[in-house]
């Protein structure tokens, strides 16, 4: 106790850093309970429609940006539940079977062609559904809207597939 009394200024700190971890621990714990109470919790095919029905989400940029009357919204807000509700299980199986694979790691006799297999297959129906889902989108459009739509499209696929330097992921050289 004594070092404390003569070291005013560490018993300072200590104190100002005791606060601030108990701080922390409540904005991380505590505060994050109360944040999502009502809520339901987050899974792939949830928060997408959610994020979806604010006026200032993706969608919603899309469907200003092409100039959709409010008919072709309420047709659009449609196609869009029913994609992100199947590309949300499509999306769910495929990382239960990433996770089953990787829970199999140490196991000589697991099988992880037929995993790999069946994920790609996945894969394939979640392209196959991605194209369907803009194809449907631009048949809703008015052949004034088509031009606009095609050239987003254009940067919506670039943004998908990684190849826009926005996108976040890194670039091959």
């Amino acid at each position: 106790m004594n070092f404390f009394l003569q070291n005013r200024v560490s018993t300072i700190i200590i104190t100002v850093l005791i606060v601030l971890n108990l701080f922390s621990i409540y904005f991380f714990v505590v505060h994050k309970r109360i944040s999502h109470r009502g809520h339901p919790p987050r899974s792939e095919s949830n928060w997408r429609e959610r994020d979806n029905d604010k006026p200032n989400s993706k969608a919603h940029f899309l469907a200003r940006q092409i100039g959709f009357d409010d008919t072709q919204k309420n047709t659009f807000q449609k196609l869009l539940k029913t994609h992100f509700k199947k590309s949300g299980l499509m999306r769910k199986e495929m990382s239960t079977l990433r996770e089953q694979m990787f829970e199999n790691i140490g196991n000589p006799a697991f099988n992880k062609d037929s995993v790999v297999t069946e994920i790609g297959l996945l894969q394939t129906q979640l392209e196959i559904e991605m194209f369907d889902h803009f194809k449907a989108v631009r048949a809703i459009c008015t052949e004034e809207q088509k031009v606009k739509f095609d050239k987003m499209a254009k940067r919506i696929a670039k943004k998908i597939s990684g190849d826009d330097p926005r996108s976040g992921r890194p670039q091959p050289e």
